[in-house]
């Protein structure tokens, strides 16, 4: 199976960083104005909203890649760095100790953080599938060869 769009199916990296700056601005907004947003989100708009930057950075290194490699990619990395809040290296606090190092980093271990993770890359994934709707192709190919495979 191939995970790597043709050349013809590129993102557009200037779109990519405008998804950025407005994921950027909504994640600062969500815990400067959370009277805003809907209370059940919480933090937890954060947490997804970070997942989804991950995947939009991704997606700007990687234009040519499937949204089911990034999305993958995104959790992982958005899993690593709440795994790594278990660890609690005077340095490594010193770093989460400031403005941007708590925004990469976090403080507190939370698995519930874990799943704003998930819904965050389901989201990524579902905006990259609508705004660059050519890197959906091969997953439906997939699907329907499945399908086809089951019918006979």
């Amino acid at each position: 199976m191939n995970f790597v769009m043709t050349p013809s199916f590129r993102r557009n990296r200037l779109i990519l960083s405008l998804c950025c700056l407005a994921i950027v601005a909504l994640g600062l907004a969500s815990r400067k104005y959370p009277g805003y947003f809907p209370a059940f989100m919480g933090k937890y708009l954060g947490d997804a909203l970070w997942t989804g930057l991950v995947y939009f950075i991704w997606a700007w290194f990687f234009p040519t890649q499937s949204f089911w490699w990034i999305g993958l990619t995104a959790l992982l990395i958005s899993f690593g760095v709440e795994f790594s809040q278990l660890i609690q290296w005077p340095w490594l606090n010193a770093i989460r100790q400031t403005t941007v190092g708590h925004l990469i980093f976090g403080t507190t271990f939370s698995p519930m953080d874990l799943l704003a993770y998930c819904f965050g890359a389901v989201w990524a994934m579902g905006t990259d599938s609508l705004v660059f709707p050519a890197f959906t192709k091969p997953f439906e190919t997939i699907v329907n060869q499945w399908i086809n495979k089951r019918r006979r």
